[in-house]
């Protein structure tokens, strides 16, 4: 089984900051035909398409997101996402954001009821968002020993820029997706990807 993990929004609290912040996450028993979803609505961008490094939400125009989403619908994948309203987070918790993140991405992974005992591995792959490798390992130790405890020795964590991998590119959309419902009122694309949604947390106090 794979799992990925991207958010849409940022954890800042300065003027220009989101609202909300959320964080996806897109199961996926076959992650090669997401890849292959994702390549082929990259080639629809014409002779352009081998200049573009990676396809990515806010950088696409709505034709190319709607296209995606659609494609991914389409596909045998399962979503979950947490939603939080960052103005009911504790003043103390405010300048702790990468602890924050993993305490998210925490109870997303736990909440989540598909991890089978039975898998032989769990491959969960992060968009990269930390440069520093501690980190990276912090991270993987707090899912690994506080939340997923019990299939530990079944996880395996690996931390790739969203470039490298096009299932991370899929998981960006899908968050962003998300995102606009909550943070814009604009549920045009949510409604698109909602029938594959198995779940959610909607966290309106921390």
């Amino acid at each position: 089984m794979y799992a990925f993990i991207d958010e849409s929004g940022d954890l800042g609290f300065s003027k220009g900051s989101s609202r909300c912040f959320i964080v996806a996450l897109l199961i996926a028993k076959e992650p090669n035909k997401i890849r292959k979803v994702v390549r082929n609505v990259k080639k629809t961008l014409g002779k352009k398409w081998k200049k573009v490094v990676e396809l990515k939400a806010n950088k696409s125009n709505s034709v190319i997101r709607t296209r995606l989403l659609k494609q991914l619908a389409k596909e045998d994948i399962e979503i979950t996402y947490l939603f939080l309203d960052k103005q009911k987070i504790r003043n103390h918790l405010r300048d702790k954001k990468h602890k924050l993140f993993n305490w998210l991405c925490g109870i997303l992974l736990s909440k989540y009821g598909g991890f089978d005992e039975k898998e032989s591995k769990i491959i969960i792959k992060v968009d990269k968002r930390a440069t520093k490798q501690s980190l990276r390992d912090d991270f993987d130790n707090y899912i690994k020993n506080f939340r997923l405890h019990g299939l530990k020795e079944k996880i395996f964590i690996s931390h790739n820029p969203s470039e490298s991998d096009r299932c991370l590119q899929a998981v960006d959309f899908i968050a962003w997706a998300i995102f606009q419902k909550y943070e814009h009122g604009n549920g045009e694309y949510y409604k698109i990807i909602e029938n594959k949604i198995s779940s959610k947390q909607e966290m309106f106090k921390l």
